[in-house]
């Protein structure tokens, strides 16, 4: 019986969201970020794992900064609206960071597993066929094996200490100010325009309406604060989904950021169900869709 209402709440839940995010469709995922990250200033958004230095700590008024500079960093670049750029590093921050300051340059970020290398990788980076590559310090060895394999070629940025022959990302956004960018600066998006692609076989784009609600809805109801991954049926029966991977999927990132915006930090022992938490946001954005085209 338990089960059932909490069930029956979470859906009750999502309608509302679903609702709200169709009722303004000028209002996206980036635009929740900035309110947040004005409301929740101090409080710590991602900490390294116990033992780690202080220094892995950042707060959300850090985090909205840095993003800040990687929507500077992307007009820079001449990438517009509805540019792709491939993002293949498993940080958890970084990667956040990145991809909310591209995304609010209306940039669609590309996901790729950094697991994947050689033909693999090439293939993916070939179907998705990104304006630009950004390749994190933990990605370089996989993504230099598939070098040979691509046919798809763009400019390529190195995240990290030791960028090699490419350019470094981290010395160039260091350089930026982080000063709040004004409406003139941004793009108009609305929740129809594509947000974010996840790489593989079956490709997956994200509208920024989908992506919203599939961020804030699996942060509503999929326990994100307490790291247990309850994701409803359609039947009203819930799942435990504690399927795991690496911390390299795609999928983990979608996790983190539902742990994030559900107001918990993104800790270690919070990834542990990041994969899970990645399928909530997929499905829970699909309902969305579904319901936006009935």
């Amino acid at each position: 019986m338990r089960e059932r209402i909490a069930a029956a709440l979470a859906r009750w839940r999502l309608r509302r969201l679903f609702a709200r995010i169709a009722a303004h469709p000028d209002r996206t995922l980036v635009d929740r970020f900035a309110i947040l990250a004005d409301r929740w200033h101090d409080r710590i958004a991602f900490a390294s794992p116990s033992g780690a230095p202080p220094a892995g700590r950042i707060t959300w008024g850090a985090l909205f900064a840095a993003s800040q500079r990687v929507t500077r960093w992307a007009g820079q670049q001449g990438l517009g609206r509805g540019t792709r750029v491939g993002l293949l590093a498993s940080d958890p921050a970084a990667t956040a960071i990145l991809a909310l300051g591209l995304m609010r340059a209306g940039v669609v970020p590309v996901l790729y597993d950094t697991a994947a290398a050689g033909p693999d990788l090439a293939a993916a980076i070939d179907q998705t066929a990104p304006g630009l590559l950004v390749v994190g310090a933990d990605a370089a060895a996989g993504f230099e094996a598939a070098v040979s394999d691509l046919t798809h070629f763009c400019p390529v940025w190195r995240l990290g200490p030791d960028p090699g022959n490419y350019p470094g990302l981290d010395e160039a956004l260091a350089a930026l100010s982080d000063r709040p960018l004004t409406p003139r600066d941004l793009p108009r998006l609305s929740i129809d325009d594509p947000a974010i692609l996840l790489a593989g076989i079956d490709a997956v784009i994200l509208t920024h309406g989908a992506l919203r609600a599939g961020i804030e809805g699996a942060a509503l109801t999929a326990g994100a604060a307490t790291g247990i991954a309850m994701v409803s049926d359609a039947d009203g029966s819930a799942r435990d989904q504690t399927e795991r991977k690496g911390p390299a999927s795609p999928l983990c990132l979608l996790g983190s950021l539902a742990t994030l915006f559900s107001g918990a930090t993104v800790a270690g022992a919070a990834q542990r169900n990041a994969m899970a938490l990645g399928r909530a946001v997929v499905r829970i954005a699909g309902d969305f869709v579904d319901r936006q085209t009935t």
